[in-house]
């Protein structure tokens, strides 16, 4: 005989209905009333709040009509709208009314998980919060889903004047989930602040964040910051696919003992526009080599970062360590004060690898500052016109290699490819390169520097296809190059000495090198 298989008991199903049509009338007596495990089904209507609704039981499901049909009212207190405490409770279409302007005190957060695992929140609608939209702590897979979660502070040219804290914030928690949100006008929409690991932010809107955290107006936040100390565990999360456009400070922020998270598709606009001079589309930043505030094995790729100009955007790596930026588009970052669109720098970053991103209309596209060894700097294309600067800029550090990429440059403008400074270390490698500017393709005043296997073309009269200047440029190698110009083959001037120019090819009007005033033991022959 066959085994009874037995059947799964249905949840108890309570109706709320403000109009008396339901079980219960308030929301507090419905779920004071409510066993673990039940479902409330709450009717269309609008629901103010006592107090706190608290969460306490396992297994609970609130769903109401939608958030243009079920309101739900914070308390005139200083206290949060939801509180959930137990594991596998569900949110789900309602809207949250914070009541900003009228909750007394420091107020509350629209929902506060806490100690609870498995929430769910989904097709809300949270608004005018006082604290944070929604706040976790050890909340491990959570999920936020199809939610608009808005303040105030949406105004991207004047101060809306109170402070403005987080859309969603998350602390000590795992394997979390947001997912097609929208959030807008917090000093910061997403929050991951110590201890968060394994956790996704996809396909979402972080649209016009201008808030500040105080009312003075002088805590500026990024838009999403992936966030430790270094006292906790942190990293293994990924941002995708979001379109991240309007803050008072950076776009995505990775800071300070972050470990093996991803951040890939995402479309970044407007850093810093509101109460800064400038922003970065991301940040990465750490303690250097002071653990436990390492930084390290993040991915930034297949991002679209553009600036219109009117502030001098940029990206940076600052103390991080195996960071890889691949496959990143850079467009429009040509504000004159601009340092560069993408800047490396810090004591000492290792393993930074840029491969494969694309720069256009930018005055400086790379710009090494790095004092770590070993920069490498691989398969980009620098595209656009003209600024009278430099497409990459190398002014510290050594061992960086510079190999396969792709500079063109249109205009009459003195654009130089590649600059070396005399502050830069020894060792650092240009192979391979394909280098088209109105001026010169390799500028270098630093010693030991190799130069080869390029293609280098000046395209303006009066410049060259090269320039080693000064008593820094020594002991350098350019050959086996390809170099075009309508004026000079080279310079070798200024001092620079002991340095070899040798088997390169001259393709153009330009074919001699000029030595005047260079320094001894220079050899510049023989070339074809």
């Amino acid at each position: 005989m066959a085994a009874a298989v037995p059947i799964a008991k249905r949840p108890v199903e309570i109706t709320v209905a403000a109009d008396g049509s339901g079980d219960y009338r308030t929301l507090a007596a419905a779920v004071s009333g409510a066993p673990a495990g039940a479902f409330l089904a709450i009717k269309r209507g609008t629901y103010p709040l006592p107090a706190t609704l608290a969460l306490s039981k396992a297994n609970l499901t609130l769903r109401g009509e939608g958030p243009q049909a079920t309101i739900i009212r914070a308390p005139l207190a200083s206290a949060h709208a939801l509180h959930i405490s137990a594991d596998d409770v569900a949110v789900e279409g309602l809207q949250i009314d914070g009541r900003r302007a009228a909750q007394p005190g420091s107020g509350g957060h629209g929902i506060f998980v806490d100690n609870a695992d498995r929430a769910t929140l989904r097709d809300c609608h949270i608004h005018s919060v006082k604290q944070n939209g929604v706040e976790g702590s050890f909340a491990d897979d959570l999920l936020v889903e199809r939610c608009r979660i808005i303040n105030h502070a949406t105004n991207g040219t004047t101060w809306g004047g109170a402070g403005s804290l987080k859309g969603i914030y998350l602390t000590r928690s795992a394997r979390n989930v947001i997912r097609g949100c929208y959030l807008a006008g917090w000093s910061q929409a997403v929050g991951w602040w110590t201890g968060v690991t394994d956790s996704r932010l996809e396909s979402s809107f972080l649209i016009a964040n201008y808030g500040f955290e105080d009312d003075l107006a002088t805590i500026r936040r990024s838009a999403f910051e992936d966030f430790s100390n270094g006292v906790m565990v942190h990293g293994g999360n990924q941002v995708r696919d979001c379109v991240v456009d309007g803050s008072t400070s950076h776009c995505l922020e990775i800071a300070q003992g972050v470990v093996g998270s991803q951040y890939v598709g995402n479309t970044l606009r407007n850093p810093g526009k509101l109460g800064a001079a400038n922003g970065a589309f991301f940040s990465v930043t750490g303690g250097g080599a002071a653990a436990p505030e390492l930084t390290s094995d993040i991915l930034v790729a297949d991002n679209y970062c553009h600036s219109d100009a009117s502030r001098p955007d940029y990206a940076d790596v600052n103390n991080a360590y195996r960071v890889t930026l691949r496959g990143n588009t850079f467009s429009g970052c040509n504000h004159l004060e601009g340092v560069a669109a993408l800047l490396i720098q810090g004591t000492p970053p290792q393993g930074v690898t840029i491969d494969g991103n694309e720069f256009f209309d930018c005055r400086t596209a790379i710009r090494l500052l790095a004092a770590g060894p070993g920069v490498i700097v691989t398969r980009n294309r620098i595209t656009g016109p003209g600024y009278n600067s430099n497409c990459i800029l190398i002014d510290i550090g050594a061992g960086h290699l510079i190999e396969g990429n792709v500079l063109a440059i249109s205009g009459a403008t003195g654009q130089h490819g590649i600059t070396i400074l005399a502050t830069a270390g020894a060792g650092i490698q240009i192979t391979g390169n394909r280098i088209v500017v109105p001026s010169f393709p390799v500028v270098n005043s630093a010693g030991s520097v190799l130069v080869q296997g390029n293609w280098m073309e000046s395209t303006a009269l009066g410049a060259a296809a090269f320039y080693l200047t000064g008593a820094g440029a020594a002991k350098s190698v350019l050959r086996d190059n390809r170099l075009t110009s309508p004026s000079k083959g080279g310079y070798v001037s200024a001092g620079a000495h002991d340095n070899r120019v040798t088997d390169n090819f001259f393709l153009g009007a330009g074919t001699d090198v000029d030595v005047t005033g260079a320094g001894a033991n220079n050899v510049v022959a023989p070339n074809y």
